[in-house]
């Protein structure tokens, strides 16, 4: 029988569904500013310095990266032409997957449940790829009431249709982003956040916390639970509404034609 996990692991799955019912019922505590970043310092490897190392070439270069991109960029190829026999197979495979990511390990999982032999190439660690940055959105027209006209006007719908490139080179000039030409697309700038706007990311967050406490004064844990989770269910009501192009609903008095 296929079992997905190795044993060593399995006694740990057992305790997680044990307790799955009594910590689904319980609102955790919502850690402040500084209690997250000295969680993510404590166990996150991308807030390990040790674990970066500065690219000495390339258009990267004085830049950090992780030890195993640093170390990559910096080797010989690994793809030496005159030991390369294009008539034998190393890997035969169903389904390559390029890419790690949110997109390409589910392809993978799904492939993989329907009975192909599967490999994934990636070039870090599982999960070290841009799904993490986009917040929940899909930068793709995956919906029957939706297609790639309609994607393209949310997206720049979203800059109000002004595309004012004045005002990058404002946030550019404060030290808030970099900006750089694509290596790919000489047309296109990558666009990065700076140090400046991770500091001042990290004080709206103290400055977010601070104003929820006081906010909440006066209420129990249980309150504030309830609040939050009342709260969760309109946004996403109202998501629902938005996704649906639904017209928000007139009250009694409403002139809307």
């Amino acid at each position: 029988m296929y079992a997905p996990y190795p044993e060593n692991m399995m006694e740990s799955i057992k305790k997680v569904e044990a307790t799955r019912a009594q910590r689904m019922a319980t609102e955790p505590r919502r850690l402040t500013a500084d209690e997250k970043d000295a969680l993510l310092k404590k166990f996150h490897p991308d807030y390990n310095p040790d674990a970066f190392a500065e690219i000495k070439v390339g258009p990267n270069k004085g830049q950090k990266a992780p030890l195993e991109l640093a170390e990559m960029l910096h080797s010989e190829s690994r793809l030496m032409n005159e030991k390369i026999d294009l008539n034998k197979i190393d890997y035969d495979v169903d389904v390559l997957v390029i890419g790690g990511g949110g997109a390409g390990s589910s392809c993978a999982i799904e492939a993989h449940n329907a009975g192909a032999n599967v490999m994934i190439v990636t070039k870090l660690r599982i999960g070290d790829a841009n799904t993490m940055m986009a917040e929940g959105g899909i930068q793709a027209a995956d919906k029957e009431n939706d297609s790639p006209v309609q994607h393209y006007l949310d997206a720049f719908g979203g800059g109000h249709f002004a595309a004012r490139p004045e005002l990058l080179k404002k946030l550019e000039k404060k030290g808030f982003v970099t900006c750089r030409t694509s290596e790919k697309d000489h047309r296109c700038k990558v666009v990065s956040a700076a140090e400046r706007a991770h500091e001042l990311h990290h004080a709206i967050g103290v400055f977010d916390d601070r104003v929820f406490t006081a906010l909440c004064r006066g209420l129990s844990e249980g309150e504030i639970a309830e609040f939050l989770r009342i709260t969760d269910v309109m946004l996403e009501n109202a998501k629902n509404m938005n996704d649906a192009r639904e017209p928000f609903p007139c009250g009694r008095g409403c002139d809307a034609e």
